[in-house]
């Protein structure tokens, strides 16, 4: 019984590590459940990020995004900057 709760209670620790790396709190919930919460947890430290920082209003938003749907700022990507973003995302990956 003890490890069962145990076992909820790493499950609840990754859902609250999820929520700040901006993943999906359910999905990581029951993958932690089923799986494991260590192994779950771990793949959330090496995944990273969900999206990238608006610069006006900080929010979330994708990667791909080229206008930010709280704010409507619009994102002025060069070729250098996409190549650096797939490195950074390609980088955690390794």
């Amino acid at each position: 019984m003890v490890w069962f709760f145990a076992w909820l209670i790493g499950c609840a620790i990754c859902t609250f590590f999820a929520r700040s790396q901006d993943r999906s709190v359910v999905g990581v919930f029951f993958g932690s459940l089923f799986l494991s919460p260590v192994l779950v947890f771990i793949y959330l430290l090496f995944a990273g990020k969900n999206g990238k920082a608006c610069p006006k209003c900080a929010e979330t938003v994708k990667h791909e995004a080229s206008k930010c749907k709280h704010c409507g700022h619009e994102f002025v990507s060069t070729e250098a900057d996409r190549i650096k973003d797939i490195e950074n995302r390609t980088s955690k990956i390794i």
